[in-house]
């Protein structure tokens, strides 16, 4: 259930598969106040079914490759009410990790929030989640080292009046006085090594970044 955000700013976010995964199911998140935000449900996705939602989602990037990793759809799957973008070594021993990636169908951008909720990878794979905006190397909200990676955080992106800034459960993060984001762009995520010139630990696979939800909301 996710109810409506008013002028305030003030969402509460609760759902049946909250107090089963250890969440606080009376979660509040605070959307950038004085703006009457509109949820918009073609652009959102909770994640309760059963598989991928191939009408919001894909499992491709413009390369199916990045930092040590090879994209493979199988490592993309949807169950517990959850996203699940995994990372594991090559089957082969030989290559490329094999990790996930899912790109949206639909474009964000205008007067927009995003938000998403997740639980990155864990810091000891050197690995990365990533959350990213647009196809032209804009970065979201990015890549999490601890503590973020520790449990589930609400990653948020404001585009509106020519300005972009981006949040943190509920706080600002980044500003930009102008950005690119202005722009109507996709949302992608994925898991990469963290660089080319740290080795992904092997040890610590397999591993998963999980994604409560995706929420996008529109102002006039």
């Amino acid at each position: 259930m996710v109810a409506a955000a008013g002028a305030g700013g003030v969402m509460v976010a609760a759902s049946s598969k909250a107090t089963a995964l250890g969440f606080d199911a009376e979660r509040v998140t605070m959307l950038p106040p004085g703006i009457g935000w509109r949820l918009d449900p073609a652009k959102s996705d909770e994640f309760n079914g059963g598989f991928l939602d191939t009408a919001k989602w894909v499992e491709k990037y413009r390369n199916e490759t990045a930092a040590q990793v090879q994209f493979v759809d199988e490592n993309v799957r949807v169950s517990g009410g959850l996203l699940r973008i995994r990372m594991i070594n090559n089957p082969s021993g030989q290559g490329h990790f094999h990790s996930g990636v899912v790109r949206s169908t639909f474009a964000i951008g205008g007067n927009s929030y995003t938000e998403v909720r997740a639980k990155m990878i864990g810091t000891e794979a050197n690995a990365d989640s990533v959350i990213r905006h647009s196809d032209a190397d804009v970065q979201h909200i990015g890549r999490a080292g601890a503590p973020l990676d520790e449990g589930f955080h609400v990653y948020g992106l404001e585009c509106r009046a020519g300005k972009v800034v981006s949040y943190i459960d509920g706080t600002p993060h980044r500003g930009y006085a102008t950005h690119p984001m202005t722009e109507p762009q996709p949302l992608i995520m994925y898991v990469q090594g963290s660089n080319e010139k740290k080795r992904i630990n092997a040890e610590a696979l397999p591993a998963d970044m999980l994604v409560d939800y995706v929420r996008v909301y529109t102002s006039s």
